[in-house]
């Protein structure tokens, strides 16, 4: 019994994060970012394949919501999720009228407990990513 006990408390942290990966996907599509917010660590970090950066919720948050207006309302849809330790690997497509946009989407979000610390953005080369837009935007 002493195992199973373990398995359910391994379940139960498998289950919570993939309602918070949801949950978060759900309000950034619905452009409710400050309600997804306390999803994240205040000093989450957002990588991409290139290297850019954006550091902060703050500046993450105001660079997906000013990316999805300009990609006429960009939609993230879940493909699948896999979780492993303290990390969420999410692949999906988003759905835009902007070419740049649209496509395949892959993340690894890491979680310091209950919140995402990090999120690591894989997209084809031609895509255009939130640590993209944010740079281009700082320009």
């Amino acid at each position: 019994m002493v195992f199973g006990g373990f398995l359910k408390r391994l379940r139960s942290k498998r289950q919570r994060r993939i309602a918070a990966v949801r949950r978060i996907s759900d309000l950034l599509n619905a452009m409710e970012q400050d309600a997804a917010r306390s999803l994240f660590s205040p000093d989450l970090i957002v990588v991409d394949g290139a290297g850019r950066r954006i550091e902060g919720v703050d500046g993450f948050l105001l660079a997906d919501r000013n990316l999805r207006i300009a990609a006429g309302r960009a939609q993230v849809r879940i493909d699948d999720i896999s979780v492993r330790d303290n990390e969420v690997f999410v692949s999906g497509t988003t759905d835009s009228e902007s070419e740049e946009m649209a496509g395949q989407t892959f993340w690894r979000l890491t979680f310091d407990g209950e919140v995402v610390s990090q999120i690591h953005i894989t997209r084809d080369p031609g895509l255009m990513t939130v640590t993209r837009y944010h740079a281009l935007q700082r320009r």
